[in-house]
C-alpha cells in the first residue's frame, strides 16, 4: 500500500511510530490506528465475525449494568430529548437502551449492521431498527437525539461517519459520542479492553474533539469516565491474555458463562476491585484519563 493510501483521516499525515498492541500513532496529530483501518471492507468483515453470531446472554448481571450503562446515559442527554423527542441509536448491542428511553416517552429508532441483533431488537422490543450503515437512512430522516455508544473506534472514516450522522440531526439537535480512551491510565496494560481486533481507530478525548470538529459539529461537553471494571478486566485479561483469544472461543466462554456459580464470583470480584477503586477512578475521571471518552456535540449552524 503507498504512504498515499495510509493518511491519517484526522490530519491527512502519513507519517506514523509504532504504538503499543501493533498499532500506529500519527505522528501529525496523534491519532492511534490499527492498520487494518485503510482496508475499506474491514469494519463489515470484522461485524461479521465477531458479532454476528454473537449469543444473546440475559443473565442477572447483564441487565443489572445495563440499567447502570443506561441512566448514565440518560442524564447526559435527558434535557435535549423531552417528551415526544425523536432518537437514533446507532450500535444497539441488546437494545436496552432504546427500550429505556422508549418508556420515558421517546419515539426511537436503531441502527446496527448485524442482521440478528436487528431482528432481535424488532422482534422483542417492537422498535424500529435500521439494519444498514448510517449513510443508507434516507437524508430526509431526522432525529433529536443521535446516540453512538462505543461505535465510532469500529469505521473507517469516522469524521466521514460523523458527517453522515450531522446530517441526520434535526436544528438543535445533539449527538452522544462515547468511545474507548486510549490516554487511560488501563491503557499501559495490554489487556486493556481498548485493544481488540475490531477496534481500527484509537481515541483520546483531543482527538475526539478534532474529529468531532472536524465533521461539521460543535462541542458542548467532553469529559471521561472511569468504569467500575476497567481496572479489574485491564489486569486480568493481561494476566490471563484472554485478550488475544479468536471470536469464536469468547463466544463459546460467553455462551456458557451465564447465570453460574462462576459468573457470581467474577462479578463481585469485579465490583469489589471498582469500589476499593473509587478514589483513583474519581481522579482518573476528572483529569480526563478515564477508560472512556464522552462528548455532546450539536451541529454548527
Amino acid at each position: 500500500m503507498s504512504m498515499a493510501a495510509r493518511r491519517c483521516f484526522l490530519c491527512g499525515n502519513c507519517d506514523y511510530r509504532p504504538f503499543k498492541c501493533e498499532l500506529l500513532r500519527c505522528t501529525g496529530c496523534g491519532m492511534v490506528l490499527s492498520e487494518t483501518i485503510w482496508d475499506q471492507s474491514a469494519n463489515l468483515l470484522q461485524e461479521e465475525e465477531w458479532f454476528e453470531n454473537e449469543p444473546f446472554v440475559e443473565s442477572f448481571w447483564v441487565r443489572a449494568f445495563d440499567r447502570l450503562n443506561n441512566r448514565r446515559t440518560w442524564k447526559r442527554i435527558r434535557k435535549h430529548a423531552g417528551r415526544g423527542a425523536r432518537s437514533l441509536e446507532i450500535g444497539v448491542g441488546t437494545g436496552t437502551l432504546l427500550n429505556y428511553m422508549k418508556n420515558k416517552g421517546i419515539e426511537v429508532e436503531g441502527c446496527d449492521l448485524s442482521k440478528s441483533v436487528s431482528k432481535r431488537v424488532r422482534d422483542r422490543c417492537s422498535i424500529t431498527m435500521h439494519n444498514c450503515s448510517v449513510n443508507d437512512i434516507p437524508e430526509g430522516t431526522t432525529f433529536d437525539v443521535v446516540v453512538m455508544n462505543h461505535v465510532l473506534e469500529h469505521v473507517n472514516d469516522p469524521v466521514a461517519f460523523l458527517s453522515e450522522v450531522r446530517k441526520r440531526l434535526r436544528k438543535g439537535g445533539v449527538a452522544h459520542i462515547a468511545v474507548p480512551n486510549v490516554a487511560s491510565w488501563e491503557a499501559s496494560l495490554p489487556g486493556c479492553t481498548s485493544y481488540e481486533p475490531y477496534h481500527l481507530a484509537y481515541f483520546t478525548p483531543g482527538t475526539l474533539r478534532k474529529a468531532v470538529q472536524k465533521a461539521g459539529f460543535t462541542v458542548a461537553r467532553v469529559g471521561t469516565h472511569d468504569s467500575f471494571s476497567g481496572w479489574f478486566l485491564a489486569v486480568l485479561r493481561t494476566l490471563l491474555k484472554t485478550h488475544e483469544r479468536t471470536a469464536e472461543s469468547r463466544r463459546t466462554q460467553r455462551a456458557g458463562g451465564a447465570s453460574t456459580w462462576k459468573e457470581h464470583v467474577y462479578r463481585m470480584a469485579m465490583i469489589t476491585s471498582g469500589g476499593v477503586l473509587l478514589p483513583l477512578r474519581f481522579l482518573q475521571s476528572k483529569l480526563g484519563y478515564g477508560d472512556e471518552a464522552v462528548i455532546i456535540a450539536k451541529p454548527c449552524q
